[in-house]
């Protein structure tokens, strides 16, 4: 019989979600997993969801939920996480306290020792109930010599490493223009094509994978700013609206090419003028399509994610694993 595990917290935004992440990604379908609060949040915090992100597991479409009682009489163990005396307890249920600090308020960065921890218990857990944490060592087992990245992004290399996959890195001199009526999917898809043939000439027999991001609003694509005023033009376009981040994604191996398109929606909040003037008076803007990143300081202007959030940070993992 398959084993069921619910993780309780307060907001289901946070904690909860975390640890229902790692447990389907780590116990797949040896495993049924559900999450709630004893009052749920309108969204999942986009803090915790890119710090998942950044270690490959996507927690972007889910969305907070009260517990119910079945829910929780069905399970064979209930994790709480700082619920107190809300915490439904039934008897013949096997309960779990863990002790995890709530990650509201935290950057990405501050959330991540939380997310390793999370990963850490749900792990143990997942062993103690005879599920084997193996989805993850089978995707990645294949990758027994390091992957060619065409790129000199610390950030994506630092992705593909998290999920198991030895990287060197090998960036690309490629031409990134394109004919200006090129649409957008095609750009991106284009210029990653481009990377990865140019590094493949110099790795013959060695697979390298190659990525171009840019930013889409209104018809208008946003690369790379090229100094501070095209930066602030950026998020003052970007500010309080919808737009959409398209990665293209390019392996190339022994003469085989394998592309794939990643597209996410995001809104931003209503940025003030002086939180531009603040942000761009430091480094993070100059090396991220659209000006932003929600791996760290501008984690804080994320008002909604709709797709991957990897795909944001510069490699939309899902594709890659394809």
């Amino acid at each position: 019989m398959t084993p069921s595990i619910v993780f309780l917290c307060v907001h289901n935004a946070g904690r909860s979600q975390m640890a229902a992440g790692w447990a389907r990604h780590l116990g797949g379908d040896a495993v049924r997993v559900a999450s709630g609060g004893s009052d749920p949040a309108a969204v999942v915090n986009p803090g915790a969801v890119a710090a998942m992100a950044e270690a490959g597991v996507d927690i972007g479409g889910a969305t907070p939920q009260r517990w119910t009682d079945q829910v929780v009489r069905e399970a064979d163990v209930v994790v709480t996480m700082g619920c107190g005396d809300t915490c439904p307890v039934f008897p013949g249920v096997a309960y779990e306290d863990w002790p995890i600090p709530d990650p509201a308020g935290l950057s990405p960065t501050g959330i991540a020792p939380i997310r390793d921890e999370l990963r850490t218990r749900v792990l143990d857990l997942l062993n103690r109930l005879g599920v084997a944490g193996g989805r993850e060592t089978r995707s990645t087992a294949d990758w027994t010599s390091p992957l060619v990245l065409a790129s000199a992004s610390a950030r994506r290399r630092e992705m593909l490493e998290t999920v198991g996959i030895p990287v060197e890195i090998d960036p690309s001199d490629a031409d990134e223009s394109f004919p200006e009526d090129t649409p957008a999917d095609q750009a991106v898809v284009m210029i990653a094509a481009r990377k990865a043939a140019d590094v493949a000439a110099r790795h013959p027999g060695r697979p390298v994978l190659a990525a171009d991001t840019m930013v889409r609003v209104d018809g208008l694509l946003l690369g790379k700013p090229t100094d501070t005023d095209d930066a602030r033009r950026m998020l003052g376009l970007l500010s309080g609206r919808w737009h959409d981040v398209l990665s293209g994604v390019v392996l190339a191996s022994d003469g085989a090419v394998l592309d794939r398109l990643a597209v996410t929606a995001v809104r931003l909040v209503d940025i003030t003028s002086e939180e531009i003037e603040r942000y761009v008076s430091g480094p993070e803007p100059y090396d991220k399509a659209g000006a932003y990143g929600i791996q760290a300081v501008a984690g804080w202007f994320i008002a909604e994610i709709r797709g991957s959030p990897s795909n944001v940070m510069g490699l939309p993992l899902a594709e890659v694993r394809e």
